[in-house]
């Protein structure tokens, strides 16, 4: 993902969630958070970020396990999960 460091510096806010595909909790999870992006619609954006394909935002971001998620706003963490 080229473009991570300008999706988090935006003004709005960025919930990112880092999850992999035999993570069955972060399958739940992606329900919740179309429910919460449908409720909150342009105030927040909604990432979800693949960890075996971009392990090296995961490295960067800290990231050690599945179903972890971080709020950014102007490329600082706000909130972590």
């Amino acid at each position: 993902m080229e473009n991570f460091k300008n999706i988090i510096s935006q003004e709005t806010p960025v919930l990112i969630d880092f999850f992999n595909t035999t993570c069955d909790p972060c399958e739940m999870l992606t329900l919740v958070l179309k429910h919460a992006k449908n409720n909150l619609g342009k105030r927040v954006d909604v990432l979800q970020i693949n960890l075996d394909e971009n392990q090296d935002i995961a490295k960067q971001c800290q990231i050690h396990s599945t179903a972890t998620m971080l709020l950014f706003q102007k490329g600082e963490i706000k909130w972590h999960s």
